[in-house]
């Protein structure tokens, strides 16, 4: 030090001819630019949605069949119309296919009046070499051989445990599965027909979920959340009301209106349960329309319908106590009789016996028919 002045070595801060801030401004930016390539792929890999997986998911095939339920409803219909049309748009040869019957006059319409092409299964024959789909349930069902099919993805709202499958979307909170598929659409960038765009949200396809969204949710009285509120928004200035009106009021046949009049004279009432034996019926699908009439009664809030078709009876159960599991009263209720096929969820369950196995021919105990009505109320007074 001279005079006060402090003398640096002007080596000192050099490393190999490299000015030592210069580098340590050099090993900053490579870590900043390290940082921010992870917080980009952090930020694409959480902005990725269900609908992009399942896109995914489809890729790798040329083809794909979607699987409704046994006797699909609006719900079930309108999502494997919106799921064939993502993986059409996708590039695969898409089918929907079903096993059972299109039961109900409003089923019906809601196919022909919005022109769905579906294909009905016998067996697992048609689809076992393709890749599946399931919509509207976790499990396959109602088929021969059902119990081979593989899923690749399953597309649900129900609580039934799903099995396995590369992509599982299950969310029991929704009013309707049609809900997660307008989503589905809404997060892959569909436009409304008339603009261009590689997927497209026809009329047909925004009626279809509305019509799905409303039937599911028993016109927006059970189980709607916000989630199905805001897809309805959505597609609200898309439906075809003339088209809506045909499906929700489809001409009734006579034997639906003999059968509505057997199950009010037959009812047999103890406190909110309500239980009906409507006899012969002219087609199965009576004994669910009327368990869903008589449920609507003032003081009624759990109905069962048993009617009698084709050697079978079938009974059909509806419920607005939060305190019954339909599904599950009426599978207590068919345990004495081994032959018998119950089962369900909260709201809606059903039962089919042949009339031999309730008769006791076979391997079952059997049950007298006359019992069939009190078992059933005892079990519902059971589930309070």
């Amino acid at each position: 030090m001279r005079g006060g002045a402090l003398l640096v070595d002007p080596s000192i801060g050099l490393i190999g001819g490299m000015d030592l801030t210069t580098e340590v401004l050099a090993v900053a930016l490579v870590v900043l630019m390290a940082v921010m390539a992870v917080g980009a792929w952090i930020v694409l890999r959480y902005r990725r949605t269900p609908a992009d997986d399942f896109v995914d998911v489809l890729s790798p095939h040329d083809n794909v069949d979607v699987l409704l339920h046994p006797n699909p409803d609006p719900d079930a219909m309108a999502s494997g119309y919106a799921a064939a049309t993502i993986a059409k748009a996708a590039g695969l040869d898409a089918r929907i296919v079903y096993p059972g019957k299109l039961r109900h006059d409003e089923n019906r319409a809601f196919r022909t009046v919005l022109g769905l092409d579906l294909v009905r299964l016998e067996d697992a024959d048609g689809i076992r070499d393709r890749p599946v789909v399931l919509i509207d349930h976790a499990t396959p069902r109602g088929f021969t051989a059902s119990i081979e099919i593989n899923p690749i993805a399953i597309i649900d709202h129900h609580d039934d445990p799903p099995m396995a499958a590369s992509h599982i979307d299950v969310r029991s909170h929704y009013g309707a599965c049609s809900t997660i598929l307008w989503e589905y659409l809404d997060a892959l960038g569909a436009v409304p027909e008339g603009e261009t765009g590689s997927l497209v949200l026809t009329q047909e396809l925004a009626t279809a979920l509305a019509y799905g969204i409303q039937t599911d949710t028993n016109n927006l009285t059970r189980g709607v959340t916000p989630y199905d509120i805001r897809a309805l928004h959505a597609l609200h200035e898309l439906v075809d009301d003339t088209a809506l009106e045909r499906i929700a009021n489809p001409p009734v046949e006579p034997s639906v209106l003999d059968a509505k009049a057997a199950a009010i004279q037959n009812r047999e009432l103890m406190g909110p349960f309500c239980v009906s034996d409507l006899g012969p019926v002219e087609s199965a699908d009576s004994v669910a329309i009327t368990a869903e009439e008589l449920v609507r009664l003032e003081g009624v809030s759990t109905a069962v319908t048993i009617g009698e078709y084709n050697g079978t009876l079938y009974l059909s159960g509806r419920s607005i106590d939060d305190r019954v599991h339909i599904g599950e009263a009426l599978e207590r209720s068919m345990e004495a009789v081994p032959g018998a096929s119950a089962g369900g969820h909260a709201r809606m369950g059903g039962a089919q016996v042949s009339l031999e196995a309730l008769d006791g021919l076979g391997p079952t105990t059997g049950m007298d028919r006359r019992e069939l009505p009190e078992r059933l109320i005892s079990t519902l007074r059971d589930s309070e």
